[in-house]
């Protein structure tokens, strides 16, 4: 497992600021952007992501787990998944989504389609800059795929949001700052407690231990619910 932090350029410090406008280094676009290493390399969200989605494509077109948080884990130690990125924004739906495919539950075919086109919206830096990170919002994505929800339908509209908001509000009590990590596997923990108790569909998840600390130098340490016991002390 190889989890890159810092700048995917030269691996130096990402700094956040102001907006201006910068060139992506790999494709040269110009975007407004609020980060940039400390030699002032940029990489757009596209490029950041692109090898981790071709990976999350092929692994839920031939995972047959049903275990979500199982798939998470996998999924996170793939080469192609940096220690934070937006890259994590399209984690949630597709393992849902896979996972209840696999445990016999009719899912729309063209789920995966779905998802690029949703989380494709969802910049990098969202849970400092929003105060709603985004892969918390990709469990409303899950749940609006899953019921086929739309701004007009009064059916799991409320339930939807309620979903959301419960997720944000366990990673609004661990605090931050930011990890990728742990905010996506609060994330599945919560859709699994709203699956089982909100929708009647209860996912057989095992635990998650984190083993990425050594990656994260804003790592919580024992402040998170996710660093091994046995490092404790």
């Amino acid at each position: 497992m190889t989890t890159k932090t810092g700048c995917l350029v030269c691996a130096k410090e990402l700094k956040y600021g102001e907006i201006r406008e910068l060139s992506c280094h790999y494709c040269g676009e110009k975007t407004d952007t609020q980060v940039a290493c400390v030699d002032g390399h940029y990489v757009c969200d596209n490029c950041h992501q692109a090898d981790s989605l071709e990976f999350l494509e092929t692994y839920i077109k031939n995972s047959k787990k049903t275990d979500p948080i199982a798939m998470l884990e996998e999924i996170m130690k793939h080469p192609s998944y940096n220690m934070h990125g937006p890259e994590h924004h399209y984690i949630i739906p597709a393992i849902f989504l896979t996972a209840m495919k696999n445990s016999g539950i009719k899912i729309i075919d063209n789920y995966w389609q779905l998802v690029l086109a949703r989380c494709s919206d969802l910049p990098g830096g969202t849970c400092g800059y929003w105060g709603a990170c985004a892969a918390a919002l990709g469990s409303g994505i899950t749940l609006s795929i899953l019921k086929e929800c739309t701004p007009l339908k009064k059916s799991f509209y409320g339930e939807i949001h309620g979903a959301t908001a419960n997720v944000l509000n366990s990673i609004a009590k661990v605090g931050g700052p930011r990890c990728c990590k742990r905010n996506v596997t609060l994330t599945a923990e919560s859709l699994l407690l709203t699956l089982k108790n909100e929708f009647g569909i209860d996912l057989k998840a095992t635990n998650y231990v984190c083993s990425f600390m050594r990656y994260n130098k804003e790592c919580l340490y024992q402040d998170c619910p996710y660093f091994p016991k046995k490092a404790v002390g």
